[in-house]
């Protein structure tokens, strides 16, 4: 029976991270990288067939080399609005902005409205633009906007990266009222005579339409397409346009019409009409994206943790993590499931998130519970009583004791093979999109988003090296160590290893001086785990030496065939009652916790590699003054 003392924390804990990651939600900090996901969602869905109801006329390379450059004189809208309407054409929608009259030739603009009032299915395109510090529409000229059977605004939504995702269905001006585009040209498609705006949702015959802003459903496909002057020339099949909806835009890239969409991984390739046609399509299907509500997703995320919390708590470590990659399997097919078959996005990153955070706060404090209880074994062990009555209650201590230390080795090594096999994978995911990111292949960012991302590319390299040393310890103790001996020129290995610090020396202003002996300092070792050992121990000097000091690293031979290394420093120095556990685990000199940060791993593993080599290391320092280590290594190999 578990005591309230070891019950609380497991709320705690998911009461915790609940809180914190749905506050980093809820910031929107993880927007980014749940936007990333999100275009992934449609990238691995696949291309959808395009309505073959939807044609896109085409002003193109080959129509502006025919016609002349753009813009083209209004006859020639105007005979293609004839040939379209006689060609049967449903609805015909021009994604051009049409504001101004043409005064070198009125008579085109009469011909076009004539043209216009005529077919009575012409929808035209409005926008809205900063006209004299005031946000204003942009609609056709007078004459041209009374003709037409209805005008929509193209204003697209798109987060900080520069994505379409969604459209305002409804948006209003100074109050003046216009619907979407695509809503405008279904409507007419449908023959509905007007759109009703409901409680929460917006009506267009029998569709229903979200009010807030719609999530395109990406088709990633090309619809049928034919050239502007090909029509003109009435070189097309009797019955192409029968009954279809006609869109007519610019795809020639020199008009500069190209957007993102989640199908372009960060290079725009999408015509503004491709996009029109992709949100009539989603109109009339009714497949739009459902967004997850905020409230819904931060009470998702609590009982998540609460959940995963529970489910963990009471299991061992390696059952707890089938268990967590269970969960994390779960997760992820049921976000993707929901996107491709019910049009649901349900946000992954923070769900993911929540999980491995628990899971980790929840194994490490296992760790610690275990530890304080052999703590407390052997205490008991020792209080050793004379009374010969006692010695089985002391033999049955022992065993206890023997079985417990097991344990907690095992639960260690179930650590580390969690550690290596399920946190660097994630954590290797997020620093690559993290990459990405700051290189620009998602999209624009902002000063601000590039400095959470670089804090979040630091916190994961930290991260890492965390693991590698936890894994680094894991294999010293274990005896799995291994060492791969060659042959190489220390000298050469320590300038290598300098040269990656002369950056962080130069901000801090502090001098790295060498004293090599010219001669080749030839050793026989494992040259990947003394770049460890000095990457380590000029690190350190680094760290912990004050702006403006020094560093000195001295290498040589001794007359016994040694070789000896020497790192000195003008740093805080360490205690002299100290010194001798420098090199324990998880020690950190008190000095040093008030200057930096770390995990008292460093100096543990560099004395074990020493070890290894069958060589010696010390330090001397005076509190205040600076350290100096330094290490001696055989010439050749002698284990």
């Amino acid at each position: 029976m578990k005591t309230k003392k070891q019950k609380y924390p497991w709320l705690l804990i998911s009461l915790v991270v609940g809180i914190l990651v749905s506050s980093l939600y809820g910031s929107g900090l993880l927007d980014r990288l749940e936007w990333v996901v999100y275009d992934l969602k449609f990238q691995l869905r696949g291309k959808m067939v395009s309505d073959k109801n939807i044609v896109i006329v085409a002003i193109d390379e080959q129509s502006l080399k025919d016609l002349g450059r753009w813009p083209w004189s209004r006859r020639c809208h105007a005979e293609l609005i004839d040939k379209l309407s006689r060609a049967g054409a449903r609805t015909i929608a021009f994604d051009v902005l049409l504001a101004e009259p043409e005064w070198q030739d009125p008579d085109g603009d009469k011909k076009l409205v004539q043209a216009t009032k005529a077919s009575s299915n012409i929808i035209y395109l409005t926008a809205c633009n900063f006209i004299e510090g005031k946000l204003k529409w942009i609609k056709p000229f007078p004459c041209l906007a009374q003709a037409a059977a209805g005008l929509g605004h193209g204003e697209l939504e798109s987060p900080t990266d520069g994505v379409q995702r969604r459209i305002k269905l409804a948006r209003e001006i100074k109050g003046e009222r216009f619907y979407a585009f695509g809503l405008e040209i279904v409507r007419n498609y449908l023959r509905v005579k007007k759109i009703d705006e409901l409680e929460d949702s917006i009506a267009c015959g029998n569709l229903r339409l979200p009010k807030r802003p719609m999530y395109i459903n990406f088709t990633g496909s090309s619809y049928e397409q034919i050239s502007y002057w090909r029509v003109l020339s009435g070189k097309f099949p009797a019955d192409f346009f029968k009954g279809k909806i006609v869109l007519v835009g610019a795809t020639a890239k020199c008009m500069g019409d190209i957007r993102l969409t989640p199908f372009s991984k960060g290079i725009p390739l999408a015509n503004g009409i491709e996009i029109h046609a992709d949100i009539i399509q989603t109109i009339l299907k009714g497949n739009y994206i459902i967004p997850l509500n905020k409230l819904s997703i931060i009470l998702l995320i609590l009982l998540l943790s609460l959940g995963t919390a529970i489910l963990i708590q009471g299991l061992k470590i390696r059952h707890g993590i089938i268990v967590i990659g269970l969960l994390l399997a779960n997760i992820a097919i049921v976000c993707f499931s929901a996107f491709y078959h019910l049009h649901l996005h349900v946000p992954f990153i923070p769900l993911v998130l929540v999980i491995l955070l628990v899971a980790i706060s929840i194994i490490f404090w296992k760790i610690f519970l275990v530890e304080q209880k052999l703590t407390e074994k052997i205490l008991e062990f020792f209080k050793v009583t004379r009374k010969k009555e006692d010695m089985i209650e002391q033999v049955e201590a022992i065993a206890e004791l023997t079985r417990r230390l097991k344990e907690l080795d095992q639960l260690k090594s179930d650590l580390m093979s969690m550690v290596a096999h399920d946190f660097r994978t994630p954590l290797t995911v997020i620093k690559g999109y993290t990459a990405l990111m700051l290189d620009g292949d998602a999209g624009t960012i902002s000063k601000t988003q590039q400095e959470f991302l670089n804090t979040i590319d630091e916190s994961s390299d930290k991260l890492l090296n965390l693991i590698t040393d936890f894994l680094d310890v894991t294999r010293i103790e274990s005896g799995k160590f291994e060492m791969k001996y060659t042959e190489f020129d220390l000298k050469e290995l320590i300038v290598s290893v300098i040269k990656g610090f002369n950056e962080i020396s130069r901000g801090k202003n502090i001098a790295l001086q060498l004293n090599i002996q010219d001669e080749l300092l030839q050793i026989r070792a494992d040259k990947d785990r003394l770049r460890q050992v000095l990457d380590n121990l000029i690190g350190n000097a680094i760290k912990y030496t004050p702006e403006n000091g020094c560093v000195t690293i001295e290498a040589g031979g001794l007359e016994n065939e040694n070789i000896r290394v020497s790192i000195c420093d003008t740093g805080i120095g360490i205690p002299t009652a100290e010194l001798e556990k420098v090199f324990d685990k998880f020690f950190r000199a008190s000095s040093g916790q008030k200057f930096a940060s770390g995990t008292g791993f460093g100096l543990s593993i560099v004395k074990s590699i020493i070890d290894k080599h069958n060589g010696s290391i010390s330090v001397e320092s005076e509190l205040g003054k600076g350290s100096k280590f330094t290490f001696c290594l055989p010439e050749g190999r002698v284990a």
